[in-house]
């Protein structure tokens, strides 16, 4: 795929150094990255103590050379694990094919290993998801959006820190991710999912209109506070409205969408 393109990884399994790889989070590029739950749990709706590491913000990649493979930074502008703005980085070997099949890309690097202590090298693996069309839109589809002031909402202003703390959500196809951390350090993280099972999703899928209904977004991950414009407008009526620039206000967050992506 083109490098410019959205795109959903899963993560395989992560190895520290000698040790057997264990798994994994699900992450969305253009980027929050947060865990799903194993075992998956009865209720989307969790306390904070099951949250591991979430995090959102940006990535850039030096492409690779006959001697060096891909390297790609990734800039933590939220974190679940400090208010800082952080760095990682690994190295991205070309996509192979596995023994089921699935097209898959080795990171390796070093970083901090929260159960020893001790920065180490480790292995990653990725595979990639295929973002889709839904509900008869005929291109895939993606936004991004940032928190800002609420009270900036009908201005012009820039900032993305808000006195209640920043945060982001990018839609990429079938899959909403959305990042929060509180001004105190509390964190708030949310999933949905696009079911095309239900009556709506099948009438959405179908090319019908759905005027005064909301489609079938399900929400499958739910911790912590997160305000998100999805409750204050609707999914429909702000999926109507959005593009670059578009402000909406909240209770205490406002957000401002920064990318809207077809393709």
């Amino acid at each position: 795929m083109p490098q410019d393109e959205p795109y959903i990884s899963v993560r395989k399994w992560i190895k520290w150094g000698y040790t057997r790889p264990n798994n994994p989070p699900q992450t969305l590029h253009r980027h929050p990255n947060l865990p799903p739950l194993s075992p998956s749990p009865p209720s989307p709706v969790l306390p904070l103590s099951r949250l591991q590491w979430a995090f959102a913000g940006t990535s850039s990649t030096t492409p690779a050379t006959p001697t060096t493979p891909k390297h790609t930074t990734w800039t933590h502008t939220i974190d679940s694990k400090t208010a800082e703005s952080v760095q990682d980085s690994g190295s991205m070997y070309p996509p192979t094919l596995n023994s089921v099949g699935e097209t898959v890309v080795l990171e390796t690097g070093s970083m901090l290993n929260e159960d020893s202590g001790s920065v180490e090298a480790y292995e990653e693996c990725w595979v990639d998801v295929p973002p889709v069309a839904v509900g008869g839109e005929e291109k895939r589809r993606g936004w991004v959006l940032r928190s800002i002031p609420v009270d900036s909402v009908a201005s012009t202003s820039s900032t993305s820190v808000t006195p209640e703390g920043k945060g982001m959500i990018i839609r990429i196809g079938a899959i909403i991710q959305g990042v929060f951390r509180s001004a105190s350090g509390e964190m708030g993280v949310r999933r949905w999912v696009w079911s095309s099972d239900s009556e709506l999703g099948r009438d959405a899928k179908a090319g019908k209109e759905y005027e005064e209904k909301e489609p079938p977004w399900k929400v499958v991950l739910s911790i912590g506070v997160l305000e998100c414009p999805i409750d204050v407008k609707g999914f429909a009526t702000m999926e109507r409205t959005l593009e670059v620039g578009s402000r909406i206000e909240g209770a205490r967050v406002g957000w401002e969408c920064v990318e809207v992506m077809e393709w």
